[in-house]
């Protein structure tokens, strides 16, 4: 990915030192060191996905960390604590999720949210693109708002992740943040 810069991503997002944050659909980990940053020694990441081989290698990049742990997952089941997290980051993960699905999903990364916190979701621009998925599989940004809406969740922010990318961030509802900002 590197039409996406992580610093800068993992910045845009506002993770803060001591923060607990939960990489949903983590990989390899291309955001990872950029996140473990960012919480500081005394934060912590949880980078969760559903291939083991994909945690597997993250763990050879990033090795033994303390504020960091992998946690393999189903995909719409992730055997973490209720309210565990600050943040709950996901980048090219979205539009995977079948639109059957997506409220569900997004009602799982909600309970994993202290009630301050805020989602982050990256995904890729409903545009043609040399690299990425067909434009069919794209969510655009508008049908992902109204899905967080539909998923109790309030928009905080809109931005250009990448040349490629959108970034939306949304809290709770009932959250410290439940302003409601419209792009």
């Amino acid at each position: 990915m590197e039409f996406l810069d992580p610093v800068r991503v993992v910045a845009l997002t506002g993770i803060a030192q001591g923060e607990t944050v939960v990489d949903v659909g983590a990989g390899p980990g291309f955001f990872v060191a950029a996140m473990l940053a960012a919480v500081g020694p005394e934060g912590l990441v949880y980078a969760v996905d559903t291939a083991p081989e994909m945690l597997a290698r993250l763990a050879t990049v990033l090795g033994e960390q303390p504020q960091l742990k992998t946690v393999k997952s189903q995909e719409l089941a992730i055997p973490l604590d209720n309210r565990i997290a600050d943040h709950v980051f996901l980048a090219d993960v979205i539009h995977e999720i079948s639109s059957e699905d997506r409220v569900a999903f997004l009602q799982e990364l909600q309970r994993l949210l202290r009630p301050s916190g805020r989602i982050t979701i990256v995904d890729w621009r409903t545009m043609d693109t040399q690299v990425g998925p067909p434009v069919e599989e794209r969510l655009s940004r508008e049908d992902l708002v109204a899905d967080l809406y539909r998923a109790n969740f309030r928009l905080r922010r809109s931005d250009e992740a990448g040349p490629y990318h959108y970034l939306i961030q949304a809290s709770l509802k009932e959250g410290i943040f439940a302003g409601d900002y419209r792009p």
